[in-house]
């Protein structure tokens, strides 16, 4: 219950675009991220690239800017495994583009139009999103989940974004960057505490100073309740400017 309402399970639900399945899973977001894809394909199939108006560096600026982003939505976040479906489209594309025979081999046909494959561009894409968030400020929300996912990925608990963004590292020659940054938000976290502790004794401090001064009474004699501050004080300077007159005549 919530605000006195019933808050009812579903094996599937969409946030931004995303649709999440139960276990955490992408299924129906590949689905129709795969339809679109090729329903865009299509398209510009028909914009004059069938019929060879278009030369192939703007079928290839097409590609990047019209189809490839409808495969690419949020990968960031889900786009650890390889999506052969996913690869195949592009392979399609850049057949149709080159015009070149179905035999060519697919590492060919990639390297002739200068495209990655496409496991390998959600993989840049998830190191770029992860440099984001390590740079990110403790008040973020998405910084402190991911610190919380950490935590439980060095606990031997499940993680399961940080784990895959972890072994990417590693399988690229680059995991002191992961140990780094987990060194780096402890050295953060250090800092904060250490400058939190600093401010606090540096309060009390002042607090304790301003203390014994209203409470200073080396010079000052007990007055009663009632005694009038200003004559106190009158009385201080008067006495000051006694004790420097002595102090002139004795210099002469």
């Amino acid at each position: 219950m919530l605000g006195g309402k019933e808050i009812y399970e579903t094996a599937q639900y969409k946030y931004l675009g995303v649709e999440i399945n139960k276990g955490i899973q992408f299924k129906a977001l590949k689905e129709r991220l795969l339809r679109s894809a090729r329903r865009r394909m299509m398209t510009v199939w028909g914009m004059g690239m069938r019929r060879g108006e278009m030369p192939v560096s703007d079928c290839v600026r097409v590609w990047q800017t019209l189809v490839r982003p409808a495969l690419e939505y949020g990968a960031a976040v889900w786009g650890e495994c390889v999506w052969e479906e996913a690869e195949r489209i592009q392979r399609e594309m850049a057949r149709m583009i080159l015009k070149c025979s179905p035999k060519m081999t697919n590492e060919a046909v990639l390297g002739e139009v200068g495209w990655w494959t496409l496991k390998g561009r959600r993989d840049l894409l998830r190191l770029k999103y992860y440099g984001k968030i390590v740079r990110m400020g403790e008040d973020r929300l998405v910084k402190q989940v991911y610190v919380e996912s950490r935590k439980r990925l060095e606990e031997g608990k499940q993680s399961k974004w940080c784990a895959d963004t972890k072994a990417i590292l590693h399988n690229m020659g680059m995991g002191e960057a992961s140990n780094q940054a987990a060194v780096d938000h402890r050295r953060t976290q250090a800092m904060e505490q250490s400058s939190l502790e600093g401010s606090q004794s540096e309060g009390r401090t002042t607090v304790e100073r301003a203390y014994d001064a209203e409470n200073k009474t080396e010079n000052i004699p007990n007055y009663q309740t009632d005694t009038d501050i200003r004559t106190v004080l009158e009385q201080q300077r008067q006495a000051g400017e006694t004790d420097d007159d002595e102090t002139e005549r004795r210099n002469e």
